[in-house]
C-alpha cells in the first residue's frame, strides 16, 4: 500500500500521476489551499475526501464555498478560454540576438553567457580541474577577450563595444563561432564528442557463471598479451617498529607486471597513531617468471 503521510507542505508541487486518494484531515484555510489540495489527487475518477467536525457549522459552510469557488472559477477559465488575446510584444527584436534559420533555435546577448557557461561544463574535466571562461575586460580600450579552455575549438574571442554589455557581446560572438565549427549543433547545444574521430565499438564478451580462468582485466589485462612476458617485479611490504606487546602484521610481497621505478626501490612512509616508532617500509627484491598455470 503506497501512503504518503505528510502536512501542507506538500499542498504545491508534488505531482504522482497514480494518486487516486487525498484525504485531508484539517480543514483548508484559503481557497488556494483548497484547490491546490485537491489537485495533488492527479488520477481520473479520483476521489478528494475533506473531514470535518460533527457540529462544527463553520468550516461546513467554509466547505461548502470552496466548492462553489471552484465551480465559479471553472467558469471563469471556460469564458476567458473562449475569447482571442492579443499577441504579447516581442522583446527579442530589441536586443541583438543570433538565430539558426534551419531549427529557429536562438540566443540573445542575456542568454549567451549562460550558454558559454554550460557548453564549457560539458568539456573534458575531473576532480582537480573545472572548465570555465576568462573574461579580460579593458573599460580604458572598451575591448573584452574571452578565453575558453584548451579542449575548446575556439579559443579565444574579441569583441568591442560598450563596457556595460561587453560580457554578453563576446560571449554572443563566440556562441556565432562556436556553432560555425560545429562544437554547437543547430538547436544551439554542445556537440558531445568534438573534435575527435570515431571510436571503435566496445565489444563486451558475456560473463560465463562457471569460468575456470578467470581473471579482473583491469588488474592484469589478457594473459595472452604477457604470454612472452611473464616476468613480474616483486617489492617486500613489512611494518618495522612495532612494540613487542602488539600485533605485527607479515610481510607482505607485492608482484605487479611494471617496474614502478627508482622511487620504490627503497623507501619508508612513519605511521602515526599510538606507536611512535612503526613505518611502513616497502623494498624492491627482484624480479620472477609466472607461466599461465603459475
Amino acid at each position: 500500500v503506497h501512503i504518503i503521510v505528510t502536512t501542507q507542505v506538500l499542498e504545491e508541487g508534488l505531482n504522482v500521476p497514480g494518486c487516486h486518494l487525498v484525504i485531508r484531515f484539517d480543514p483548508p484555510t484559503t481557497g488556494r489551499s483548497f484547490i491546490q489540495s485537491r489537485g495533488r489527487a492527479r488520477m481520473p475518477n479520483s476521489d478528494y475526501v475533506l473531514l470535518v467536525r460533527r457540529g462544527d457549522a463553520e468550516a461546513h459552510s467554509k466547505t461548502l464555498k470552496f466548492l462553489a469557488s471552484g465551480q465559479i472559477m471553472r467558469e471563469a477559465s471556460l469564458k476567458l478560454a473562449s475569447t482571442m488575446c492579443q499577441p504579447l510584444e516581442d522583446t527579442l527584436l530589441q536586443e541583438e540576438y543570433y538565430r539558426v534559420e534551419s531549427t529557429g533555435a536562438t540566443v540573445t546577448m542575456n542568454s549567451s553567457v549562460q550558454l558559454i557557461y554550460f557548453f564549457c561544463s560539458k568539456l573534458p574535466s575531473d576532480e582537480y580541474f573545472k572548465p570555465l571562461p576568462r573574461f579580460i575586460i579593458d573599460k580604458e580600450l572598451r575591448t573584452c577577450t574571452l578565453y575558453l579552455p584548451n579542449s575548446s575549438p575556439v579559443q579565444a574571442v574579441n569583441t568591442e563595444g560598450e563596457v556595460s554589455a561587453l560580457k554578453k557581446a563576446v560571449c554572443l560572438k563566440a556562441c556565432r563561432e562556436l556553432h560555425a565549427v560545429g562544437a554547437l549543433t543547430d538547436y544551439l547545444l554542445p556537440e558531445f564528442g568534438f573534435p575527435c574521430e570515431e571510436e571503435p565499438d566496445i565489444v563486451v564478451e558475456k560473463y560465463q557463471h562457471e569460468q575456470p580462468e578467470y581473471f579482473p582485466e583491469e588488474f592484469v589485462y589478457n594473459w595472452l598479451y604477457f604470454s612472452r612476458l611473464g616476468i613480474y617485479y616483486c617489492y617486500k611490504i613489512s611494518v618495522e617498529g612495532c612494540l613487542k606487546t602488539t600485533y605485527c602484521p607479515n610481510d607482505i610481497l607485492l608482484a605487479v607486471k611494471c617496474d614502478l621505478g627508482p622511487d620504490f626501490v627503497s623507501t619508508s612512509l612513519k605511521l602515526f597513531g599510538e606507536q611512535d616508532n612503526a613505518s611502513v617500509a616497502m623494498k624492491y627484491v627482484g624480479n620472477i617468471h609466472l607461466n599461465q598455470e603459475q
